[in-house]
């Protein structure tokens, strides 16, 4: 064999393990970007607009979702969230919204006032109660909104221990609220549903109004809070220790359950 036809063969040996290589390469490209593309986002962005909004649009600027709701079903459990409420809107929480393992951070977006969010009061066992949003190891922060607690669906029947902001499990809640506007109605900000576990707040440059004196920043009901104020505008007349239930004290008036850089 001359050396001109072992040169050939080599040549088109090459070729064909340069071929066999280029096709298994893009194959391998293929499932790689595939499996990438199959792992959720972990960081989201969602928009949302009661009046114009609809759940089943992208959530972006241009396309919002209606409901707050939506954008939390469609946050990942362990990732985190950044949702802009349209200012001069109200959101109105009228289903259970359950909050597991996510970080959310909720404000505004637009010209006008603070949009609001609200739970509207319904009656449920012979007892008054509202619809809120319950963590369960999460953490929650508000910024530039107004929270409105519910009304008394039915003033003749007992209320229930139920918060706009509700934990229902036995480990960590995390709750921040800043540069907001806190209106309390017979409905609480926040309650605790079981005993254990701790409950986490901080509030910071923030306002409170106090239209129905049922209503607390907090109750607790077993569990531990830990909380911390900075720059909390109160009502007239409203002292702090008239903002939180179920603190339990020691034979020195000493709280157990309730961890603060104030003292009430």
């Amino acid at each position: 064999m001359s050396l001109e036809s072992n040169i050939a063969d080599l040549v088109s040996a090459a070729n064909a393990l340069t071929a066999e290589f280029n096709a298994k390469a893009s194959s391998i490209n293929t499932a790689v970007a595939s499996a990438i593309a199959a792992i959720p986002v972990n960081v989201v962005s969602y928009y949302v607009d009661s009046v114009v909004g609809d759940d089943s649009a992208t959530g972006a600027l241009e396309a919002p979702l209606k409901t707050l709701k939506a954008a939390i079903d469609r946050t990942p459990t362990g990732g985190a969230a950044t949702i802009y409420l349209n200012a001069g809107t109200t959101q109105r929480i009228t289903a259970p919204v359950t909050i597991f393992n996510k970080y959310l951070y909720i404000g505004s977006y637009g010209a006008g006032d603070k949009p609001v969010l609200q739970s509207d009061a319904l009656v449920q066992a012979g007892q008054n109660t509202a619809y809120g949003l319950t963590l369960r190891e999460s953490t929650i922060a508000f910024t530039g909104l107004k929270l409105r607690t519910a009304t008394l669906a039915d003033g003749a029947l007992p209320v229930a221990a139920a918060g706009l902001i509700q934990r229902a499990d036995r480990a960590v809640g995390n709750i921040i609220v800043g540069s907001c506007d806190i209106e309390l109605n017979a409905q609480h900000l926040a309650g605790t549903a079981t005993s254990g576990g701790m409950l986490r707040m901080h509030f910071y440059s923030s306002a409170v109004t106090r239209p129905s004196t049922d209503g607390r920043l907090l109750a607790l009901s077993g569990s531990v809070a830990d909380v911390s104020i900075n720059a909390l505008t109160l009502p007239a007349g409203t002292v702090l220790a008239d903002l939180f239930s179920g603190i339990v004290r020691d034979g020195s008036n000493v709280p157990r359950n309730f961890n603060s850089n104030i003292v009430l």
